[in-house]
């Protein structure tokens, strides 16, 4: 045992900080994989299974935010526990864990040991690397707190007392950590991020701020700690601080004016809430990951503004991604040195050095030639997508902003008041809310503008279903389909607005009155008071017959539209089929004409 383990130290001691680095993380990720494939960490008690275990813990450690499964309803809390703690790892570094256990034991940091930290904060020498971390972590818990008490005064009301302060918590980190994990998926159905909160103040605002401040970058949080004005800042945080509100500025203007009167995006909030909406979407979209908008709805302009947000993110030494604003604002001050024919680079009377000039240019064409290459696989492998929506996901991925436009299929949202009920169904469609109909501020803050067809299915509750029928029509919503228990609610329903009104239970009961009465209809559907569409047994003097001899059409006036035999079905019947014993036809036309079939052929087969 000494022996391997002395060979595991030699083998480290030989590996350059770097590779420690990579190495370290992927042990995390196997750890965070094997914990989550274990039954305890899921709400059905069920192993998710080791590859979407490993998807979901190296998105968590790599702050990225993209899930396999949706984390509120398909996690345990030990779960969702463990991927919080693999969030908050990554987003600090493993060696920034690494040096607070060592703190906590007293264990003296070698110089091996620093020159891995001096690594993984991206710091020139190393002095003060330790008193560093301290400033880290302190800080990182002070900005963790803050934001989950200020998250909490939301929660709790809402929530309860511990499930308040658990998601005050978690958000909290996951925010500051830029990951864009959230709990949202009990509240407004599975992958709805933060929508439910679209037009809420205190959220967007607190989460807004906690990206900001894990986005910048430690260094520059504790320059700004140590400096209080701006002009005594270093170059660093400075060229930090104002590219990055340049770029929030910038997305923010651009969303609103692109958005503005989209119906399915900001066009349904107030100004208020576009400002609020635009502000955030900026914010996030850099490397955080969380929406309070449909993202999938919004034009396509606009989406191709995200890519390029994506692609820079967020700033060295922090807890975000993508190439990194630094890198973008030395390239540009590159470009304009090389326009005005300068012999140096400089910011702030100050020259870039050639090195940094060099190294930004590397991570930039690092960064396309991984945006080409994943576009181009995922293009070849995935031909139903667009180029943009492939571009979309992939810088998605590669600067781990987890965000994601679910275009992979009809998008159907369940809402109801009941707990109960959205816990039966979240399992079955894309989302689920538990959210009062006649709530017109939920309704529109989970997005229900959003969707092409509403099925509102109240037919007791007659005030509750007008009123979500008005709801529904007011917010664009193109077809709305209600259920009613009688004529008089059926022309209510029609007069506010709806486009159909079905009567379930009573076409349900003429169904089944129609198939206990004649033996040779097996189903019965009503198209009007007229018209029907009905399963047929084929009668004894049919059978070896074409449709042709028999001349159903001119003899009925009906059209036969399939014909099944056992298992299979004929579609497209041609006129000289020949008919079968046993034979079922589907047929179309007067429900007076079908019914005349049943007494003119008395010598029907009968059901088994």
């Amino acid at each position: 045992m000494r022996k391997i383990v002395k060979k595991l130290s030699d083998l480290i001691n030989k590996m350059e900080p770097t590779q420690i680095m990579v190495i370290g993380f992927a042990i995390i990720i196997l750890i965070g994989a094997i914990l989550l494939n274990m039954p305890i960490s899921t709400q059905n008690g069920e192993s998710i299974g080791f590859l979407d275990a490993l998807f979901t813990s190296t998105s968590a450690v790599c702050v990225t935010g993209l899930i396999a499964v949706d984390t509120s309803t398909y996690w345990s809390f030990f779960g969702q526990l463990i991927i919080i703690t693999l969030i908050q790892i990554g987003g600090l570094g493993f060696m920034t864990m690494t040096t607070l256990f060592a703190l906590i034991i007293k264990k003296r940091i070698n110089l091996r040991e620093r020159l891995l930290i001096q690594e993984s904060l991206n710091q020139i020498d190393l002095s003060g690397l330790v008193k560093l971390t301290r400033y880290i972590l302190l800080t990182t818990v002070l900005i963790e707190g803050t934001g989950a008490l200020l998250l909490s005064t939301v929660f709790i009301p809402q929530f309860g007392i511990l499930k308040g302060i658990w998601y005050s918590i978690f958000h909290a980190i996951s925010a500051f950590c830029n990951a864009g994990f959230d709990l949202m998926g009990v509240v407004s159905g599975p992958f709805s991020s933060l929508t439910y909160y679209v037009n809420n103040f205190t959220i967007t605002i607190t989460v807004s701020l906690l990206i900001i401040l894990g986005g910048i970058g430690f260094p520059v949080i504790l320059d700004l700690i140590r400096n209080k004005k701006l002009s005594k800042l270093n170059i660093h945080s400075k060229v930090v601080l104002f590219t990055t509100f340049v770029l929030i500025g910038f997305g923010m203007l651009f969303i609103l004016v692109l958005e503005y009167n989209n119906p399915k995006t900001l066009g349904q909030l107030g100004f208020g809430g576009k400002i609020l909406a635009s502000l955030f979407q900026s914010v996030t979209l850099r490397t955080a990951g969380f929406n309070t908008i449909d993202l999938a709805a919004m034009r396509e302009n606009s989406i191709f503004f995200m890519i390029i947000l994506m692609f820079i993110g967020a700033s060295p030494a922090s807890t975000g991604g993508g190439v990194k604003t630094t890198t973008i604002a030395t390239l540009i001050l590159t470009v304009k040195s090389f326009i005005l024919e300068k012999q140096d680079i400089e910011v702030c009377e100050r020259r870039i050095s050639e090195t940094t000039v060099k190294k930004s240019l590397g991570i930039f064409l690092i960064g396309v030639a991984l945006f080409l290459m994943g576009t181009l696989i995922i293009s070849i492998t995935d031909p139903d997508f667009s180029l943009l929506e492939v571009g979309f996901e992939v810088v998605s991925a590669i600067a781990t902003v987890g965000t994601t436009m679910h275009l992979l299929g009809h998008q159907v949202m369940a809402i109801d008041k009941s707990e109960e009920i959205i816990q039966n169904i979240v399992d079955k469609v894309t989302h689920a809310a538990i959210v009062d109909v006649t709530d017109e501020q939920a309704l529109r803050s989970i997005g229900l503008g959003n969707f092409d067809v509403a099925i509102i299915a109240i037919g007791a509750d007659i005030r509750a279903s007008i009123m979500a029928t008005l709801i529904a029509k007011e917010m664009g919503v193109s077809q709305i389909v209600c259920k009613a228990k009688d004529e008089l609610q059926a022309k209510v329903l029609y007069k506010i607005g709806a486009d159909r009104v079905v009567f379930p239970e009573r076409d349900m009961g003429v169904r089944v009155a129609h198939n206990l009465v004649s033996d040779n209809i097996l189903d019965h559907i009503e198209l009007d008071p007229e018209y029907s569409i009905v399963e047929i047994v084929t009668p004894t003097s049919w059978v070896g017959k074409t449709l042709v001899d028999l001349e159903l059409r001119a003899r009925y006036e009906i059209t036969v539209l399939a014909i099944k035999n056992g298992k299979s079905i004929n579609v497209t019947p041609a006129p000289d089929e020949e008919l079968k014993a046993g034979s079922i036809l589907v047929v179309i036309g007067q429900s007076s004409n079908i019914s005349s079939i049943t007494s003119e052929n008395k010598d029907i087969i009968r059901r088994k």
